[in-house]
């Protein structure tokens, strides 16, 4: 049930990505279906109430295997937004999504993503905090694969990051592994397995436009300087 609910929201929030891409371009259409998948995620259950219901780290496994399921859905979402969005401007210098600078801003946006979110998921019982810190995974991800590979398209690093949907409860199941039960009570369990599926998919839609958007200001502030130096050696002395 949860799943089939999951999936709904999703669909419902590529349809708000759809519209929005076609109004005002894909950072909107992207941030338009995160905000969609973020009403959805404030519906869902929180890991200390579903350790507290099966008691055996099994359930991380299958949060893990839902997430992958929701990470690919969320990949198909986010592949017709970004097919039926309103082409932007910096898009035409842009690599494709398939080329080695994506991988690269991708590899990237995982781990700075990751680490991100751990700072900020002080607890599974506050979705608001748990929502966030996906968010902020989404921004800096962005922002520092952005910086690393700045012709990755936007796309990229919502692709990469969804694969944290699997990754957080996976790697709650490997290093608290049968103490799961007790680490939960005892509210100290893996940061990343704090944050639900459906938690990530909404906070890296609501975040990579924003990462985006701060990266090209830094890049913008950078080229400024330059550009003026450039245009200053060119003209003639007086």
């Amino acid at each position: 049930t949860g799943v089939a609910m999951s999936a709904g929201v999703l669909v419902l929030a590529c349809i708000a990505g759809v519209i929005g891409g076609r109004l005002a371009g894909l950072r909107t259409a992207l941030f338009s279906a995160g905000i969609v998948v973020g009403w959805g995620a404030f519906a869902t259950a929180r890991l200390d109430t579903i350790i507290r219901r099966s008691h055996d780290v099994s359930a991380l496994w299958t949060l893990a295997a839902e997430g992958l399921l929701l990470a690919a859905l969320g990949t198909v979402a986010t592949l017709v937004i970004v097919k039926t969005a309103k082409p932007e401007l910096e898009a035409r210098h842009h690599a494709n999504l398939l080329s080695l600078e994506s991988a690269k801003g991708a590899i990237v946006a995982i781990i700075v993503g990751a680490a991100g979110a751990m700072l900020v998921a002080r607890t599974s019982k506050d979705v608001g905090q748990t929502l966030g810190a996906a968010v902020v995974a989404g921004v800096v991800g962005t922002l520092v694969g952005r910086v690393v590979a700045h012709r990755a398209p936007l796309g990229a690093f919502a692709l990469a990051a969804f694969l944290l949907a699997a990754i957080g409860p996976a790697s709650g199941a490997m290093i608290n592994g049968t103490s799961i039960v007790e680490k939960v009570y005892a509210g100290h369990e893996f940061a990343l397995a704090r944050i639900m599926p459906l938690d990530w998919i909404a906070g890296i839609m609501l975040g990579v436009p924003v990462g985006a958007s701060w990266a090209s200001s830094m890049v913008e502030k950078h080229a400024h300087p330059h550009a003026s130096h450039a245009s200053q050696a060119a003209s003639p002395a007086r």
